[in-house]
This record gives C-alpha cells, structure tokens and sequence, in this order.
C-alpha cells in the first residue's frame, strides 16, 4: 500500500511538473520540447572544449577519465592528418593513443541537460553515474529511437545517395556514421547546415567556427574496414554510411 501511495505521488508530481526527478518503475520517461537553439548554443561554448560535466568519453575500463569542464582540446592538422589531446592537470595527455572517443559524449551535452549548463532539453540516458549522457554513438542512437524522440529519415546510405537528402536536415538534427565492417554507429555528429553544411562533434573537434581541419559534414573518416577506394580526397569512403536523424 505505501509503494502503491508513493508512485501516484511521484505520478502526480511529473504530470505537475513535467520533469524527470521523479521515475518510479513502470512508469515512462515524460518527453519535453527540444530547444535547438539550447543544443546549438552549447555546441558553440564546448564544441573544443571539455563538456560542462567534467569527463572526457574514452575507449577503455572505465569509459571515461575526469577533467576539468572547459579545457581545451589542442589540435594540430598538417599534411591531410590531425592529432588531437586535452591535458590533465596532472600533466598527462587524452589523446588518440589513450583511447579519446567523445563524439556520443558531447552530443549528448549538447541535446540533453548536462551538469552545470543547459543543453536541448532532451530525456538521455546516463551509462554511468558519473558522465553525463551515452559514451558511445550507436547506444545513443538507440537511445534516441527507443524514447520516439527522433525520426530517422533514411538509414544505412553511401555518400553519393545521402548528399541529395541533406535539405532534409535542421540544424539541430544529426547525423550517424558508421563503416559496413563495424555493424554498428562509430561516430555521430550535429548538423550544423549552412551553405557549407558542416557538423559539429567532438574526436575530432569540428564546428563552423574553425577553419583548422575540414568541418563538413562528408568530413569523417572512419578507420578500418576492408575497402580502402576513396571516393574523395578526405572524408567518407566506398565503405561507409551514414544514418540521418531528425529530431522530434
């Protein structure tokens, strides 16, 4: 009777207040409104930078190493080929060779409400206790889907098939890549539109407002696979696809 008593409290607490402080089991995430202009706004604040929750997303046990909210991602990109790191403050290094891997993280910042700051409003899930949001691309793509918070426009397409479709993007919206081989996402980004249709993303670090290394949204390039037939001189390959995302 008390348990019975205690979730029609809580029930009536999120129909109050539209939050999501209150969730006992059985009842179903309360979807709230996107703010696009949130999501792009953080985008534009941390988009080289450490998310506001103090974590960078890496590949490894644990998924994540602790730094503080703001430092800045350095980059260098010379001769078709970029390295990229954040520094701890003791001095060591999260870099490719560490396992940085914090496309999922950032864009789940940026949609969702990460500690410290505001983003898009959108319900995401945590993995963990500590980073906020998904660590890895293709569980926040299942994510999104199993919430209805999004609609997938078309799935699993080469370049050539999805470049035509981009008018069917907001900025705001996202994109999903991911190589044949793999079988599931391995990087997601932002869709930022423009005349120059560029992305935002963490690993690497790409927005509108940096010129250091190509921001478009055919710009990545995942590692791996069989097929090594470039169909242009930097970005998505023969072997790649990508899913686009529109949010509800």
């Amino acid at each position: 009777m008390r348990t019975s008593t205690l979730n029609l409290i809580a029930m009536a607490l999120l129909l109050v207040c539209g939050c999501n402080a209150f969730r006992p089991n059985g009842i179903s995430e309360i979807k709230t409104t996107y703010d696009r202009t949130a999501a792009l706004d953080y985008a534009k604040r941390f988009w080289s930078k450490v998310n506001s929750d103090g974590y960078i997303a890496v590949k490894g046990n644990p998924a994540y190493v602790a730094c503080p909210a703001g430092t800045p991602f350095q980059q260098i990109y010379a001769g078709g080929s970029v390295d990229e790191w954040a520094t701890l403050p003791n001095g060591s290094i999260i870099g490719w060779d560490q396992g940085l891997n914090d496309c999922a993280h950032f864009v789940s910042s940026c949609l969702g409400t990460p500690p410290g700051d505001k983003g898009g409003g959108l319900p995401i899930s945590s993995q963990f206790n500590t980073i906020y949001g998904q660590t890895s691309a293709h569980k926040l793509f299942v994510d999104l889907k199993s919430k209805n918070l999004v609609t997938v426009l078309f799935e699993d397409r080469t370049y050539n098939d999805a470049e035509p479709m981009l008018t069917s993007l907001q900025p705001g919206d996202l994109i999903f890549y991911h190589n044949k081989d793999y079988k599931e996402y391995q990087h997601c980004a932002i869709y930022l539109g423009g005349t120059e249709r560029r992305i935002t993303c963490h690993s690497y670090c790409r927005h509108e407002m940096s010129n250091a290394y190509p921001q478009g949204w055919d710009s990545v390039m995942i590692s791996g696979g069989t097929s090594i037939e470039i169909n242009r001189t930097l970005g998505l390959r023969e072997d790649q696809r990508c899913t686009f995302v529109r949010i509800n």
